[in-house]
């Protein structure tokens, strides 16, 4: 079974002791933060040692959920190609919600969207730690088109949503060179 163990330590403090500590199976990122993506990019090959990691956020409303595995000499761009390689759409900046001391602000999400995304994000874990998944790629979780379009008539399609009338939602899976093209 999987076995999780908690660190109580920002994230450079726990990088900086990993000589003291046998490498992780997998590290997961769910923060949905460009930094943090950025920061595991240029951290993995020298410091992490192409440690295997998964990193997974939504999109605005729940509209898309995606899991970035990345495996082996593989990287993810230091650049963060995130919302234009990955992302479904380009949300309008009203769709954000700004609070005092919420730094960047979020975007509105509910709890049954939250769930769909942790179900498939823990699968696709699931998957790498049973070694069912090897190779670098990106899963998504995508609602239909119409769904993206209820909640902001103004978003801008990456690429239209691969989800055929009458059906709610897909899960795809895209090998992270396909995903890559063009970034």
């Amino acid at each position: 079974g999987a076995q999780l163990k908690p660190f109580g330590e920002k994230a450079m403090q726990w990088c900086a002791k990993l000589d003291q500590r046998p490498l992780p199976d997998l590290i997961v990122d769910c923060t949905g933060e460009r930094s943090v993506r950025i920061g595991i990019s240029l951290l993995r090959k020298y410091v992490l040692k192409d440690a295997p990691v998964v990193m997974a956020w939504m999109e605005p409303f729940g509209a898309a959920a995606h899991a970035v595995f990345i495996s082996d000499s593989d990287v993810w761009p230091a650049s963060d190609p995130a919302d234009t390689a990955v992302n479904v759409a380009i949300w309008p900046d009203d769709v954000q919600v700004d609070l005092p001391g919420c730094g960047q602000g979020f975007h509105p999400y509910g709890v049954a969207d939250a769930w769909g995304a942790a179900g498939m994000v823990s699968e696709r874990i699931l998957k790498v730690l049973n070694g069912e998944q090897v190779s670098s790629g990106v899963c998504s979780m995508i609602r239909h088109e119409s769904y993206f379009k209820s909640k902001s008539p103004s978003a801008i399609f990456n690429r239209p949503p691969p989800v055929p009338v009458g059906v709610d939602s897909i899960v795809e899976y895209r090998p992270l060179t396909e995903v890559l093209q063009g970034a």
